[in-house]
């Protein structure tokens, strides 16, 4: 077997992540401080676009506040990311959800 597999089956964590792109869902994450102190946060969005397999797999939300859109992308599997929660259930059948930009 690869080395490099071997690493990844050791390193990847079980979050069962099985959401879909259109859904909205909530990620409870850890920000390190500079005075080594850990900040929880959460950020609600939609998912417009999942990537990767394995331990490279990333997800991307997007959210509008206060007028303004706002995108970011997570490692499901970072160590600093806690939950995912689903909020609302999509009927989207495409992988990425690019054309929403302009709708979210």
């Amino acid at each position: 077997m690869n080395i490099v597999k071997i690493i990844e089956n050791n390193q990847i964590d079980t979050k069962n992540f099985e959401f879909r792109t259109g859904d909205k869902i909530s990620v409870n994450f850890k920000i390190l401080d500079t005075n080594i102190r850990k900040k929880q946060y959460s950020f609600e969005g939609y998912i417009i676009a999942i990537k990767g397999t394995g331990i490279n797999t990333t997800c991307t939300l997007r959210k509008s506040s206060f007028g303004e859109h706002v995108e970011k992308t997570f490692f499901i599997n970072s160590p600093l990311v806690n939950s995912f929660t689903l909020i609302k259930k999509g009927n989207k059948k495409q992988a990425k959800l690019y054309y929403m930009k302009d709708k979210i």
